[in-house]
């Protein structure tokens, strides 16, 4: 069963409703928003948001890759949502 990501707009306020960080909003969420309204299998969703986030600790400080766990969640379910 595949899923239909959000198109680009909903996803960004949905991103920006959980985590409005600076820092997301400049390198993560543009890394995420490029999957906006492609549709794929659950582990395509996981893949693209695993890469992205590895991406985005690439010479990230340590406090604030412990600070983005208390967000990891959050920013992947509104990032996984799906269309409606």
């Amino acid at each position: 069963m595949s899923i239909q990501l959000q198109d680009r707009d909903a996803m960004a306020k949905a991103l920006r409703s959980v985590a409005d960080i600076a820092h997301a909003r400049e390198r993560l969420f543009p890394a995420l928003l490029k999957h906006a309204g492609e549709e794929k299998e659950p582990e395509g969703v996981s893949l693209a948001f695993e890469l992205a986030v590895f991406d985005y600790f690439d010479g990230l400080p340590e406090a604030a890759k412990l600070g983005f766990a208390m967000f990891r969640d959050r920013i992947f379910a509104a990032f996984s949502r799906p269309a409606a």
